[in-house]
């Protein structure tokens, strides 16, 4: 091999290394502002409305609907589509597992875009997001109906 293949093959993997790493730079994972539900994922800067933010991806790929139900804790589990989900129980590195569901619909400023084909979500702010402010999703009713912590002991403390 020259020298000059050898260059443009660590300029490629450069390349995808920052394409990879580059949405989840902008993010702070930190104590939430929700009583009880630990840790949150904070902006570090200001997002748009539309923007990807970070992407709800498991390392080990996709489970299907029966290795998914037999999982003990499913609080990291999301349904991408049918014999699709995602479990990040045991992939603290991954940004968005820490994006909480503050149940108030006028606090939720993110969503999931859902792409079953491609195995992963991404994370879509739905407004401007300023710098410093916990992301808030809706995890969906069905994801209430099977927890133990009940939506209504959820609500973001209040700095006044």
């Amino acid at each position: 091999m020259s020298g000059g293949t050898r260059k443009s093959n660590v300029c490629l993997f450069v390349m995808i290394f920052d394409e990879e790493s580059r949405l989840d730079m902008d993010l702070l994972v930190a104590k939430s502002l929700l009583p009880g539900a630990g840790m949150g994922l904070f902006a570090s800067r200001d997002f748009m409305e539309g923007e990807t933010i970070c992407r709800y991806e498991s390392p080990l790929g996709t489970l299907t609907t029966k290795e998914a139900m037999q999982l003990e804790d499913k609080s990291f589990l999301m349904r991408l589509g049918p014999q699709k989900y995602i479990d990040l129980k045991n992939f603290p590195e991954v940004k968005a597992r820490y994006i909480n569901d503050c149940r108030q619909a006028d606090r939720h400023n993110v969503r999931f875009q859902k792409k079953p084909d491609d195995g992963y979500a991404d994370v879509i702010a739905t407004r401007v997001i300023h710098s410093g402010e916990e992301l808030y999703v809706d995890y969906g009713r069905l994801y209430w109906f099977g927890s133990k912590t009940l939506p209504s002991k959820l609500a973001v403390r209040s700095e006044d």
